[in-house]
């Protein structure tokens, strides 16, 4: 038996929850190898706390916080669409009202020079003899 193979059935081999052949594949593994050996008694130790460790659940008001827990994952979920539409939805805006107001000055810009041209030839047309001096 491998060690990848002896680590995943170390639980059961302590817990004795194993059939005969395979404690015996374990043990005959765990004589070879001191790894699984320490690795073993590692195991062995932290499952002895645990087990005269229980765990206890809380009181009355377990069922209440666990559901108070859960809802507040769930709706933080709900909302994850929301963050990158409002983003692109406020880009979006950013851009058409730069884009608008940079074709707004380029057209006054326009209408400024044109104006200015029509008044040129306006005045050019008189004949005016300061205008020559």
């Amino acid at each position: 038996m491998k060690c990848g193979e002896t680590k995943k059935e170390l639980y059961f081999y302590i817990k004795d929850e194993l059939e005969t052949g395979k404690k015996t594949e374990i043990e005959n593994h765990l004589k070879e190898c001191s790894a699984c050996r320490s690795l073993l008694g590692g195991f062995s130790k932290t499952l002895e706390t645990v087990d005269k460790n229980p765990v206890s659940y809380p009181g009355k008001n377990w069922n209440y916080f666990a559901s108070e827990i859960l809802s507040g994952v769930y709706e933080k979920k709900k909302f994850i669409f929301w963050k990158p539409a409002l983003v692109f939805a406020l880009s979006f805006f950013v851009f058409a009202a730069g884009y608008i107001y940079y074709h707004q000055k380029k057209l006054q810009e326009n209408v400024a020079s044109s104006d200015t041209e029509k008044l040129v030839t306006y005045l050019s047309n008189f004949d005016i003899p300061e205008l020559y001096q």
